[in-house]
């Protein structure tokens, strides 16, 4: 009976269209139809990420857990626990020993200080490193790599370090580097030429070529 009644319908409905439209008039609706239809699902597909996207994200997650994971908050943590707790034996010592006391504490917070810039610069090289065998050596000389060094956290507090590493991608210092395939005397001098030849301190382009050097593997 309901098969009956939606053929019916259907009948009544196909009769309408053909006393108001030709045959073909009927065929180019329903193909306009299915243009948009067939648009809006592109529309879609477009939207949404692609497989390398997904990839590039997870690698992205990746580097910045293992930055966390080598950072250095649980070690200041520790540090400061161990600093307090040698402040609260000094101070139930006899005042007469108020001068070594402030001379050790000047100390320790020397070897802190030390120690924590030490971690810092060991968790961005070791990133420096992740990132680099991700994505080939010649990242290095990509103009992306800059970005990167934000999106991973990687020099977040050394600003000076990144200018350096943009300096060296502009005047092609990185690919002279990457020329040499192994870490020799041709590119340590390399370090010098750069302070020199753009003004930068020749220290800070010691510690950039360092970092770059470990997380190469040379």
């Amino acid at each position: 009976m309901i098969g009956h009644i939606a053929i019916t319908t259907l009948a009544n409905f196909l009769n309408i269209l053909l006393a108001r439209y030709t045959f073909v008039d009927i065929l180019i609706i329903l193909g306009l139809g299915l243009v948009f239809v067939f648009g809006i699902f592109i529309v879609i597909a477009a939207c949404l990420p692609t497989p390398e996207q997904k990839e590039e994200k997870e690698e992205k997650k990746e580097i910045v857990i293992t930055i966390k994971v080598h950072s250095p908050d649980n070690q200041d943590s520790q540090n400061a626990q161990d600093n307090q707790d040698s402040q609260d034996a000094q101070d139930n010592q006899d005042s007469n020993d108020n001068h070594n006391k402030q001379s050790e504490e000047s100390h320790d917070n020397d070897d802190y200080k030390i120690e924590t810039e030490k971690h810092l610069d060991d968790a961005n090289s070791k990133a420096l490193r992740i990132l680099i065998e991700q994505y080939g050596n010649n990242i290095l000389s990509e103009t992306r790599f800059i970005r990167m060094l934000d999106d991973y956290q990687i020099f977040r507090d050394r600003k000076d370090m990144k200018t350096i590493i943009k300096i060296m991608i502009e005047n092609g210092y990185m690919k002279k580097m990457l020329k040499e395939g192994t870490w020799n005397f041709k590119v340590e001098s390399l370090s010098k030429e750069l302070a020199q030849e753009h003004g930068l301190k020749e220290q800070t382009c010691d510690e950039v070529f360092k970092h770059l050097k470990y997380g190469l593997g040379w």
